[in-house]
This record gives C-alpha cells, structure tokens and sequence, in this order.
C-alpha cells in the first residue's frame, strides 16, 4: 500500500513469509553510461549517506558480496545493478547508488557522484519502482538527522519532486542496542511526521531483520509491478 504523508510517498505493508532470490546478472553505470544506456527491467535503488552500511547491506541481501566494501566512505563511483529473480517472479535490479556526503578524492568526486545520482533517478524515473532510503541509528540517537542538512534534505526533496516512494530503513542497531533501536525509528519518523512502526530497522548481525526486508522487498515489487 502506498501512503502519501506530509508530500512524502512511503510504502509499508505487511512482512510474507521469507521468499528466495537469485541473483542472475551484474551491470555497472558510470556518469559516461547513463546518457544512453538501457535498462531492461524494474529497478529498486538504495540510496543513503556515505558509511551508513549500504554495501554491507546490499551483500547481505543479495547472499553474495557483490557491493564493493571499505573501511573508507565514499568508494562507490559507480551505479551496480544486481538483476535478482524472487522465485517464480518478475526479475528486476537492485541499485547500489554511490553515497553522498563524503568521497574519497575530495569535493570535486563528491560533486560528480552527485551528479550520477540525480542524473540515475531522472533519466530512469520510470524504471523505478520505489527507493529504500538508509539512515544510520546512530545519527538518529543524536540528533543530527533530524536537524537541517542542506546535502541529505536536498536527496529527499529530489524523491519527492520525482514523486518517487521510497522505504526508510534504519541500518547498523548493533552499534546503539535492541533497547534504543525504537528511540530511533522515533527520531526519524518525527522528521517524517510517521509511525515509527512503519520503519525498518537492520542490522548485519541480524540475519532474520534481513530475511524480512528482503521478504517485504520482493512483495511490493511484486504489487508494484502488477501496477505498471
């Protein structure tokens, strides 16, 4: 179901039961690519700041560690995505966006990614189904997502102007705790003037938190589809 609150589409729906995946193709876009590139299938991007655990997740999700990781931020120059098969369903990609805020090289490579990005969602709005939006627990513990940040609040009034539905997931609890992981989707959901309940939280140590995003992202592809 989507649901439009405060001009911001999010998706919430119930948790199936785990369904599997195969993980079929892998294909790259650089900024030279996406001028003229075709995509074949759906697309679910996953955006979100430097270091906030995407690769990581991306790896878990796919059951295969395909996303370049590193202990610096800001690696990812490239747009991957993983054309992935639920079962006997309709095959789509998932896109491991670079992140923003932070590159190793400097401004200039962090402008240029940042153009990647918005070049990405403009040209192929219509091949994406919905974006999962991360959000580390830890800067929702602190306050400093909540406050005004010119760079991340530009990201999302972009979806919004795109009118795009995007999932928020809280990643990396096991770095505040199962006790201050509500605290969070608290935090986060009062920028979003949502129930926290309707968040999703993961972490890498969790592997049932993964089997339940990757379940909730194959139905609402799934319902998405239906839909096109």
């Amino acid at each position: 179901m989507v649901v439009m609150i405060a001009e911001v589409c999010l998706l919430f729906w119930q948790i199936p039961n785990f369904m599997h995946w195969s993980v079929e193709a892998e294909r790259f876009l650089y900024s030279r690519d996406i001028p003229s590139a075709t995509i074949e299938h759906p697309v679910v991007p996953i955006l979100g700041k430097s270091n906030v655990g995407k690769s990581s997740l991306i790896n878990l999700l796919l059951g295969q560690k395909l996303a370049r990781q590193g202990k610096r931020p800001g690696l990812t120059e490239s747009i991957g995505l993983y054309k992935v098969t639920p079962g006997s369903g309709d095959p789509f990609y998932i896109g491991d966006m670079p992140g923003f805020g932070f590159a190793v090289g400097g401004v200039q490579r962090e402008q240029n990614l940042s153009t990647i990005i918005k070049s990405f969602l403009q040209k192929y709005r219509r091949n994406i189904l919905f974006l999962i939006y991360l959000i580390d627990s830890r800067r929702a513990l602190d306050g400093s997502f909540q406050k005004e940040n010119p760079r991340e609040d530009a990201w999302i009034e972009l979806c919004i102007a795109l009118q795009l539905p995007f999932m928020i997931v809280i990643t990396k609890t096991d770095k505040v705790g199962k006790n201050k992981i509500f605290q969070a989707k608290k935090q986060v959901a009062s920028k979003f003037q949502i129930d926290p309940a309707d968040l999703y939280s993961v972490s890498i140590k969790d592997s049932q938190a993964i089997e339940d995003l990757r379940a909730a992202i194959v139905d609402q592809v799934a319902d998405a589809i239906k839909e096109i």
